[in-house]
């Protein structure tokens, strides 16, 4: 897919391209050609990979997410949370735990959920895992507010009040997230 949108952009002469997500190392070469051949420059956002020729736009979600932390411990929640999925276990949660630790609290591995569903379902569904725990956390970030949708769903479905018994933070700050019966409690990216 990836490949395909290249060859159209570069067909059609575009000023130059923002490729977001993972970088797959096969794609390389690819970029490469669009880069060199068609003289279109390539800008990459991934917050994992730096690749050498480059340049990149970073969402560093450490502050963000040190900052969720600190808010959740300052309302006293004892057992905290994470919801994401792969791609973001990579970035998200490596920062979670960190700021776990920067805070001295043991991380419970019972309270991460990482979901092979990315949106909304798997928000749900990792929000489903974690009401299952015993006791359950009192407080849960998730990696991205889509996900964080999910999750106040099945809170609701389960009548578990938000934020009393269980408060819920999400990132990316989407717009639609105010606009939600119950308004979400969102982190606003730090581009580097």
């Amino acid at each position: 897919l990836e490949l395909n949108c290249l060859v159209t952009f570069a067909s059609h002469k575009v000023d130059g391209i923002l490729l977001i997500g993972g970088m797959h190392p096969r794609l390389r070469a690819d970029l490469d050609r669009v880069r060199d051949d068609f003289r279109i420059p390539v800008v990459l956002m991934d917050p994992i990979r730096r690749i050498p020729g480059y340049d990149h736009l970073v969402i560093d979600s450490r502050p963000g997410i040190e900052e969720a932390v600190a808010y959740f411990l300052k309302q006293k929640r004892k057992r905290i949370g994470f919801i994401g999925d792969a791609f973001s276990s990579r970035s998200r949660l490596v920062s979670f735990k960190s700021a776990l630790r920067s805070n001295r609290r043991d991380l419970q591995e019972r309270y991460i959920k990482v979901t092979a569903e990315r949106f909304e379902a798997g928000g749900y569904e990792g929000m489903t895992a974690l009401l299952n725990e015993t006791p359950r956390p009192d407080a849960v970030l998730v990696a991205y507010d889509d996900m964080a949708i999910g999750a106040l769903k099945a809170l609701y479905e389960h009548g578990v009040s938000i934020p009393r018994d269980i408060a819920v933070i999400g990132y990316d700050n989407i717009r639609h997230s105010e606009f939600m019966y119950q308004p979400l409690s969102t982190i606003f990216p730090d581009l580097k």
